[in-house]
């Protein structure tokens, strides 16, 4: 056997000495190592190994720590290794002959590196961390531990086969499962944290030992506690859980126990008496779910089950999740309802037969069926699987004991048409009878109902009877059917009526007839319903009615044909010096609106007056900018930001820029935006509301008078421009016009071609500007200058282009023009519409398109009428046209640059002109 002696200095690393056996004696003994004694003491543990390897240590875990385990207060409080102040370890003194109370026997001594031990007899003579040695190991070289316990590691060196004492540097390595260490190293004591195996290493030098520690594994899975239950069937029955780990929920448990019993599992000693469950279940890593699937168990039985893991070292976890239970279904019903082999057709109408046939059961011919499958189809059923495919009925049939009749109605259909259809009864289970006879029907024709058709009626005026005419309205089967149309019944009625209106339905004349008279008594929109009933004759099914309604707006008046108000806004406003005034008409407020420039200053202003033109008020639209900023203001309005847009004529520095200035409705909080660096000409704003741009269509001063758009966004912080003039080069557009084709999402664009004898052009674009095509649309009339001073409209109607011209020139007449054409430029005609005013009577124009009243307004200034101006009102046709000269109390002088808005909520027409410097607004009453 061998003893060791396991020493080293208090709260150092310790070192392994070999202790020589006294004689035949129990008794082992050795000089402690004088290195192995600190001026704090010293520390130490016997190690016996016997010649199996086997080893025991005393004391069993922490060292024997001298003095403070001693018990001995003198040896604590006396304690010291130099007790004669020679700086001399007293310890060596005694071993070599010198007192270790003479502090002047060892002055011939040299020590070198002060650390008590003299030269002669140091291996470390120059302070060096540890002397040379050609032997290092540890001890013990492997152990076992618990979680918990403690183990001095000794270290044993020798040179030359003379021990060594030496302070190594020591580490230890291994992580457990969870990556936490498996255990930790203080100086030489090793604490064992976690199970797993630990590395010890041991470094002197270059020289190097390891030892391997084995820290036992006492840690079990963690308890399932989301075990779930869930019955498949009337034997089988789903489990489902999450994997626990080895070591608590870290890595992977070795195997389950899965056991079940009819009594409920709530604690581990009731799961372990429960009967196990035999599985090929290999535990996955933990957090991943389990899935595991029971069979052979008792129909309609309530199970308890429990899973407990277990790991390498078979430490098991506990069940502490509490029942959890599942219970089987009892045992299914197989049997199905009897078939159905005696359905009739009972009844056919020309929508709806009624089925007969005599009620199944539940289990065939037993009981009373859950409910019934009624399916139709146009194509034969004699099968189960032609009724699986076929259309499912709504029905009424409600399950009778099995042999009781049965039938239902099937709606819905149509006449002569032949259906079949197949019936199948259910049971609670689902069971279903199967199909495999013919039942079908083919349904008579029946009545159709007649077609209401009431003709278009334009706007009304209060107090003026109207006819509302019914007489299209028709009956496509009644002579099929043999009706009698002497027993058609006719019924007109008045279902909504403006405020203020007081007729009711008794006060439409003739209204049992299909042309009735109905006179409004107030403005406002009134809607009427015709009621057509007719007569079933000799088909099946009965009368029929159809029904037509229309709705019609009784107007204060018809645009055009009324007196007019007129008002100097000039002498209301103060604003005395005005030209190129331009009105719109805000359409969700009524307001007037008016743009002019403001010659005494320079500036555009904003004049906002109420419906009739009274209560005007101005605002400055110069957004700041100086005099010139905008010579002829073209505004639009931006209704989905409400804002108002001005574009610009701009010559504040004394050239032709382009601009634009957008405001608030009421003229507030006004922004300039620089558009071009040349003169844009006949600008005409519009609002693409499809895609939230504005659109300016020029006449471009840059591009040599062809027409151009320029695009901007709402904001007019981006914008681009293209040339429209679809190759038609130079003063292809001298004056313009321009419009949004709405219905074919198409820009117009209407021009004073000179590149074409001053014929009028159409430019058709895409609303970017692309795709443009030209269209010559004088139609061969051979006018001199027949494009002036253009003005379109669009009749939705007839998908018809509406053209104003007034030929200006030396051989032109300046009398108004009309033209026609298809949206797309063909099938153009012209027409001179002079109407006896003679040269001159359209030196200025502007068209308007009452959609309302079927009919176009033009506008115009007639200097053959001593400069007043005029209205022209023709339906679409132009077969029905009319002239009128408006006298402003005679005076001369005052229908100047006209500019017109129709009010068709009103049924009015505005327009403005300037009268010398002043501006003139005239409003219809």
């Amino acid at each position: 056997m061998r003893v060791l002696l396991n020493v080293g200095p208090a709260n150092a690393p310790t070192n392994l000495v070999e202790m020589q056996r006294e004689g035949a004696s129990d008794w082992y003994s050795i000089q402690i190592p004088i290195e192995g004694v600190s001026a704090d003491g010293l520390q130490m543990q016997i190690l016996a190994v016997d010649s199996y390897g086997a080893n025991n240590m005393h004391p069993d875990q922490d060292p024997f720590r001298f003095p403070e385990d001693s018990g001995n207060s003198v040896f604590q409080s006396q304690f010291s290794l130099d007790a004669d102040n020679d700086s001399i370890s007293c310890l060596w003194e005694s071993r070599n002959g010198y007192s270790d109370g003479n502090g002047n026997d060892v002055v011939s001594l040299t020590d070198s590196d002060s650390d008590g031990i003299p030269d002669v007899s140091d291996h470390t003579p120059n302070g060096e961390q540890n002397p040379v040695i050609d032997t290092l190991e540890l001890f013990p070289s492997d152990a076992t531990m618990n979680i918990g316990e403690h183990l001095v590691v000794g270290v044993r060196a020798t040179f030359g086969g003379q021990p060594r004492f030496v302070r190594p540097l020591m580490s230890v390595s291994g992580n457990s499962l969870s990556g936490d260490t498996v255990a930790s190293l203080a100086l030489t004591v090793l604490s064992a944290q976690n199970p797993g195996s630990a590395a010890i290493q041991a470094q002197v030098n270059a020289i190097s030992a390891e030892a391997t520690v084995i820290v036992r594994d006492t840690i079990g899975p963690d308890p399932i506690q989301n075990l779930s239950a869930m019955a498949l069937s009337h034997t089988r029955v789903q489990l489902r859980w999450t994997a626990p780990g080895n070591d608590g929920h870290f890595g992977k448990a070795s195997g389950y126990q899965i056991r079940y019993s009819t009594s409920p599992i709530t604690n581990t000693s009731a799961c372990t008496s429960g009967t196990a469950v035999v599985h090929s279940i290999v535990p996955r890593t933990g957090g991943i779910a389990e899935i595991l699937e029971l069979d052979g168990l008792a129909p309609a039985t309530t199970y308890y089950f429990c899973v407990l893991a277990y790991d390498p070292a078979s430490n098991f976890n506990d069940w502490t999740q509490g029942a959890v239970s599942a219970t089987t279904a009892p045992v299914p019903d197989l049997t199905p309802p009897a078939d159905i082999n005696d359905g009739v057709i009972a009844n056919a109408n020309p929508n709806d037969v009624t089925l007969s046939w005599t009620a199944s059961g539940d289990d065939g011919a037993m009981g009373t069926a859950t409910s019934y499958d009624i399916r139709k189809s146009l194509s034969p059923i004699d099968s189960d699987a032609d009724c699986e495919a076929a259309v499912s009925v709504v029905h009424n049939a409600t399950p009778v004991p099995a042999g009781s009749a049965l039938s239902t109605v099937v709606s819905g259909l149509s006449d002569e048409t032949t259906y079949f259809f197949c019936i199948r009864a259910y049971d609670e289970s689902n069971n279903h009878s199967s199909w495999n006879s013919l039942l079908w029907a083919t349904t008579p024709r029946g009545n159709r109902p007649p077609i209401a058709s009431i003709q278009s009626v334009s706007a009304a005026l209060p107090g003026v009877t109207l006819e509302l005419n019914a007489s299209d309205s028709t009956d496509p089967d009644g002579q099929l059917c043999s009706a009698n149309t002497s027993s058609y019944e006719y019924r007109w009625e008045l279902i909504s009526r403006p405020p203020g209106s007081v007729r009711t339905t008794g006060d439409i004349s003739d209204r049992d007839k299909l042309v009735a008279h109905f006179t409004p008594d107030v403005a406002g929109s009134y809607k009427l319903q015709f009621t057509f009933t007719d007569d079933a004759g000799s088909c099946r099914g009965s009368d029929r009615s159809d029904t037509e309604i229309i709705t019609f707006s009784a107007l204060e008046s018809i645009p055009g044909t009324g007196e007019f108000n007129f008002q100097d806004i000039s002498l209301a406003t103060g604003l005395l010096n005005i030209i190129n005034p331009e009105i719109i008409l805000n359409s969700q407020t009524g307001e007037v609106l008016v743009v002019l420039n403001n010659s005494a200053t320079g500036k555009p202003a904003l004049v906002t007056c109420d419906s009739n033109g009274n209560d005007c008020i101005v605002a400055d639209i110069s957004a700041g900018r100086g005099s010139s900023v905008c010579e002829t203001p073209r505004p639009v309005i931006d209704y989905a930001n409400q804002k108002l847009i001005v574009t610009c004529h701009n010559r504040e520095s004394g050239s032709d820029t382009f601009g634009a200035v957008r405001c608030n409705m009421d003229g507030s909080d006004c922004t300039y935006t620089h558009l071009a660096n040349f003169l844009e000409a006949s600008p005409v704003p519009l609002i693409d509301a499809q895609n939230n741009k504005l659109l300016i269509v020029t006449s471009s001063y840059e591009h040599n008078r062809r027409p151009r758009l320029i695009i901007c966004s709402l904001d007019l912080n981006s914008c681009n421009n293209t040339d429209l003039s679809a190759g038609q080069g130079d003063d292809s557009a001298r004056e313009l016009d321009a419009i949004i084709d709405e219905l074919n999402g198409k820009l117009l664009v209407v021009g004073k071609n000179f590149a074409n004898s001053l014929r009028p052009s159409l430019f058709r674009c895409n609303l970017d500007g692309t795709g443009c095509v030209h269209s010559d649309i004088s139609g061969g009339d051979s006018t001199t200058a027949l494009g002036s001073l253009p003005s379109i409209g669009i009749d939705y109607d007839s998908n018809k282009l509406i053209v104003a011209t007034a030929p200006t020139g030396t051989f032109a007449r300046e009398t108004l023009h009309i033209g026609t054409c298809d949206l797309d430029g063909a099938n153009c005609t012209f027409r001179d519409l002079e109407m006896s005013q003679g040269t001159g009577s359209a030196t200025a124009l502007q068209l308007l398109v009452d959609t309302v009243n079927g009919h176009f307004l033009v506008v115009v200034h007639n200097a053959y009428a001593q400069d007043r101006p005029g209205i022209y009102r023709c339906d679409f046709e132009q077969t029905n046209c009319t002239y009128r000269t408006i006298d402003a109390a005679g005076r001369n002088g005052s229908g100047f640059q006209p500019s017109a808005v129709l009010d068709e909520s009103r049924g009015k027409l505005l327009f403005i002109t300037r009268t010398s410097m002043h501006a003139t607004l005239f409003a219809e009453y």
